[in-house]
């Protein structure tokens, strides 16, 4: 719908006059070039928010990939924090052992040193040696190894 000014056009079957026809032509064309203008205005700057909007598509874009990076090293994160665990576990089970050994290690020292105290009575009397005569041993004249005159 275009505004034009009432003097321009006449009564309905009446017919224009040439000033007003050239009047009414001359306000058509400033709305023509009104709406150009807005229209080339539209145009630029939908090309700027076109552009805009590719940047910002782009930055998401990334911050994407950033975060499927950040989501694999939390992943080998959790697969290290995972074998850690399962060391610490082996680990515990190697000190569970050695106390293990330890704790017998201190029954067998308590065993011992009770044992070392205690008193046994025997009960075969202890064997005494008798000697009967005094043999002599000779004197060898020479040395097994070496002969001394």
């Amino acid at each position: 719908m275009v505004l034009v000014p009432g003097t321009a056009v006449g009564a309905v079957g009446v017919p224009v006059k040439l000033g007003d026809a050239i009047v009414a032509r001359n306000a058509m064309s400033a709305i023509l070039v009104v709406m150009l203008a807005v229209l080339d205005v539209t145009l630029v700057s939908n090309a700027a928010i076109l552009f805009v909007f590719a940047v910002m598509l782009a930055v998401l874009l990334a911050i994407f990939v950033a975060f499927v990076l950040i989501l694999a090293v939390f992943e080998v994160i959790l697969a290290v924090f995972a074998a850690i665990f399962v060391v610490f576990v082996a680990i515990f089970v190697v000190f569970d052992v050695i106390l293990a050994v330890l704790l017998a290690i201190l029954v067998s020292a308590v065993v011992t040193l009770v044992g070392k105290f205690e008193i046994v009575v025997e009960l075969t009397p202890a064997t005494e040696l008798i000697v009967v005569e005094k043999v002599p041993v000779p004197e060898p004249l020479t040395s097994p190894t070496n002969v001394i005159n």
